[in-house]
């Protein structure tokens, strides 16, 4: 167990956890009279703990959820970080979201305190930062194993080659954007130009790899090229790392046209499947300019703590988190379409400008965002995993 060096100047206990799985311990106010917090307040609030933290570690001081749920109380730079080298008095930064007065007495427990280990980070100054691109190229070259032969046991040829052309796309893609011609331009950047030709030739030649399943002669002459013959095993190839480095590439002529392989393939694009449908105005609210959509303040929430409203059959109480330690009482009448404990933990998308409104005595400041088809109603959710706080455009 980590020890903690610690001098209580308060006549406070000192911290402990309150059960045995228990992350945080609590903090004690240590204060000479009661202090009042009224509706968005901010005050500092001493503790008489003067602390000393082994080098690698953080001390993280957070807001108790029984304050915040019952209450609106909470730190408002949650979670604050305290140094190793700190050795100043811990002192909480307390605010209110309630609209009834709050009042803290000596030794109320008003934050948690937990460690954690502290990662040292130093920063290298390169030309260019790279690397997602190619991991996604790659998953994707690597992926049409699967997605292939899948393909070709149901006898589904033209999706086949539909997942190949997607990769020469993505491929195509991250040779216009890595832009290798401009590269060879500037010595000092011979490494990264080496990087973008191998992830490029790697991946084009394991798609030709596939190709031999469909085309005869544009395979042929890609491997002549790479002076690999007229063809390669499909299981020599498909692997990544299975193109030598230092192949010398022969010049030519264009193998062929990308409208060309479109066709051949049978491949259409999304705007010939279907012709676009005009708009029908009279079943949409009238238009607003941008200007006026950009006076919304949406953001990604991250819900804290949920229940359900008593006497009230459909509402839910929520506290969120909206990014660098806000955290706002919401209230959505949910319940009939979702549980309160099964909400907890999910990234949703607020409106957080909405004007304050009272549910059954509860004030709930701004909306989640709902999905409604007349029979049910859907939260609406991030795709990707965002962190709380995160414009929503």
């Amino acid at each position: 167990m980590l020890k903690i060096k610690v001098i209580n100047k308060s006549k406070n206990p000192l911290p402990k956890y309150q059960t045995a799985g228990a992350s945080g311990l609590d903090l004690h106010a240590n204060v000479e009279e009661p202090i009042i917090l009224k509706k968005n307040d901010i005050v500092l609030v001493p503790t008489g703990l003067y602390i000393e933290i082994p080098e690698g570690y953080e001390a993280q001081v957070r807001s108790r959820s029984s304050l915040a749920l019952k209450h609106g109380i909470f730190c408002l730079n949650s979670p604050a970080t305290i140094d190793s080298d700190y050795r100043g008095e811990i002192k909480i930064i307390l605010a209110s979201l309630s609209e009834e007065p709050f009042t803290i007495n000596f030794r109320d427990r008003i934050a948690q305190i937990v460690f954690a280990k502290v990662e040292k980070a130093e920063f290298e100054e390169v030309e260019s930062v790279y690397g997602e691109r190619e991991r996604e190229l790659k998953k994707a070259v690597l992926t049409l194993d699967a997605n292939v032969e899948s393909a070709l046991d149901d006898f589904k040829f033209n999706e086949a080659l539909s997942y190949i052309w997607e990769v020469i796309r993505m491929t195509n893609k991250y040779v216009e954007e890595s832009a290798p011609w401009n590269l060879a331009k500037d010595e000092t950047k011979k490494d990264y130009l080496a990087n973008v030709m191998y992830i490029s030739f790697q991946s084009y030649y394991i798609i030709t790899a596939y190709l031999q399943i469909f085309f005869v002669e544009t395979p042929k002459k890609v491997f002549n090229r790479l002076g690999l013959g007229d063809n390669v095993p499909l299981d020599n190839a498909k692997k990544w790392g299975s193109l030598n480095a230092g192949i010398k590439i022969e010049r030519g002529e264009a193998l062929f046209k990308r409208y060309d392989i479109e066709e051949e393939i049978g491949i259409k694009t999304k705007e010939n499947k279907k012709e676009v449908n005009p708009p029908k105005d009279e079943k949409h609210k009238p238009n607003i300019e941008k200007e006026e959509f950009e006076k919304l303040e949406l953001l990604t929430a991250k819900i804290l703590f949920a229940e359900k409203v008593e006497n009230a059959d459909k509402l839910i109480k929520f506290v969120v988190d909206i990014g660098e330690g806000e955290q706002r009482v919401v209230v959505s009448s949910i319940a009939e379409y979702y549980k309160a404990e099964d909400m907890v933990g999910k990234t949703v998308l607020y409106l957080a400008n909405l004007k304050p409104k009272k549910f059954r005595g509860i004030i709930s400041h701004g909306m989640l965002l709902l999905a409604d088809n007349g029979e049910t109603l859907s939260i609406m959710k991030a795709e990707k995993d965002f962190e709380a706080g995160c414009e929503v455009k």
